[in-house]
C-alpha cells in the first residue's frame, strides 16, 4: 500500500526515472522484513558492471566467466560488493552453453525436460576474435566487417574450451554445499555470451523454468555464422512461458559501402544487437509462491516495469500476503 498509494507505480511525466524510485520497493520491503533473497545467474561476466540487483541486500550472484584473465578482477568486485552491500557473488571460471551441440539458427529444437539429468561438460571450439571480448562458440561472420565497422569479429585463432550446462553447474554447487541456504532456484538470468544465449537456455531447462526475469543480449544481424537471432531466442522463450517485455539498450551502426562509411547525417542506423528483457508470462503468475511473487515485483521495479511490479504486489496481497 505504501508503494502504490505513494505514487511509486506512477512515474508521472515521461523522462528519466530517478534512481531512488527503482529502489523504493526494495527499501519498503526491507523495512518490514519482507525483502526476499534474490538469486541471479550472470553468464559472460567478463565486463561485469554492477546491475541494479547488486544493490539489493542479501542478493546472490553466480558469475560465470571462462576468460582466465578476467577472473582476478571479478574476484575483486565480489569482495567489494560483499563488503559494501552484503551481496554474495560467487565467481565460476566456466563457459556456459549446451554441451550436446552448438545450436544453429535452422536446427530443430526438442522440447526441454527440466527433470532430465543435465549433460556432462564437453569440449567445443572457441573462436577467438581480434577483440577478445567478441570471442564465441560461433564462428565470426566474415561478411560483417564489409558492412559495419568496429565490431572486432575477425577470427585470429581457435581454442578448445570445456562447455558446461547451467543445470550441471547448479547441481554441482548444491551437491558440494557451495551456496549455503540456496535451494537452486534461479530468479534472474543475465546473459551476454556472444550468440550462445539460446544454447545456455537449452542446456539449463530447470534453471530457466524457475527464472522470473531474463536480461539477454540478442542480435538482429548475424554477427556470427548461423547463430540464432532475436526471433529464434524470443520464439523459444515464448514456448517456455516467457513474454518479451522491452529492450534495455542497443547498438546501432552506419552501413559501409566498399569499406567506407556512408552518409554521416542519418536519423536511423541499423540496430545490430540489444539487451532484451523477458518476463515470466502473466498467465503463469498464479503458479508462483508468495515469496516468488515478491521477488518478481522487486526485479520488475528495478527495471522500471512499475505497472507489472504493482500487479505482482496486488497478486501477493490477494493471495494472503501481508506486511502487518
Amino acid at each position: 500500500r505504501r508503494a502504490v498509494r505513494g505514487g511509486w507505480a506512477d512515474p508521472g511525466a515521461p523522462g528519466e526515472i530517478p534512481e531512488e524510485r527503482r529502489f523504493e520497493l526494495v527499501r519498503i520491503l526491507h523495512e518490514v522484513s519482507l525483502l526476499p533473497r534474490i538469486a541471479v545467474v550472470e553468464g559472460g561476466a567478463r565486463w561485469f558492471s554492477p546491475e541494479f540487483y547488486c544493490f539489493v541486500p542479501g542478493a546472490r550472484i553466480l558469475a560465470f566467466e571462462p576468460a582466465a584473465n578476467a577472473v582476478p578482477e571479478l574476484l575483486s568486485v565480489a569482495a567489494d560488493i560483499w563488503r559494501e552491500r552484503g551481496v554474495e557473488m560467487i565467481v565460476l571460471p566456466v563457459a556456459l552453453g549446451n554441451p550436446g551441440r552448438v545450436t544453429r539458427a535452422s536446427d530443430p529444437i526438442p522440447a526441454p525436460d527440466p527433470a532430465a539429468p543435465p549433460l556432462a561438460p564437453r569440449n567445443h571450439t572457441l573462436f577467438i576474435a581480434e577483440e577478445e571480448v567478441a570471442s564465441s562458440l560461433y564462428e565470426m561472420n566474415p561478411e560483417l566487417p564489409h558492412y559495419h565497422r568496429g565490431l572486432g569479429t575477425r577470427t585470429v585463432r581457435r581454442e578448445t574450451v570445456e562447455v558446461h550446462s547451467l543445470d550441471w553447474e547448479v547441481r554441482r554447487l548444491l551437491a558440494r554445499g557451495g551456496v549455503p541456504g540456496w535451494d537452486g532456484d534461479v530468479d534472474m538470468l543475465k546473459l551476454d555470451v556472444q550468440g550462445a544465449e539460446l544454447d545456455v537456455f537449452i542446456g539449463g531447462p530447470r534453471a530457466l523454468s524457475t527464472a522470473l526475469v531474463l536480461l539477454v543480449e540478442v542480435e538482429f544481424y548475424p554477427m556470427y555464422k548461423d547463430q540464432p537471432l532475436f526471433g529464434d531466442v524470443s520464439a523459444y522463450l515464448r514456448r517456455q512461458g516467457f513474454e518479451f517485455h522491452s529492450f534495455d539498450s542497443w547498438d546501432d551502426r552506419r552501413c559501409l559501402v566498399n569499406g567506407s562509411a556512408t552518409c554521416n547525417v542519418t536519423p536511423r542506423k541499423q540496430m545490430l544487437y540489444s539487451d532484451a528483457i523477458f518476463v515470466k508470462s502473466l498467465s503463469r503468475w498464479h503458479e508462483l509462491s508468495l515469496p516468488r511473487l515478491l521477488k518478481l515485483a522487486v526485479l520488475l521495479s528495478l527495471y522500471e516495469a512499475f505497472d507489472q511490479a504493482e500487479a505482482a504486489l496486488r497478486a501477493f496481497h490477494a493471495r494472503g500476503g501481508r506486511a502487518d
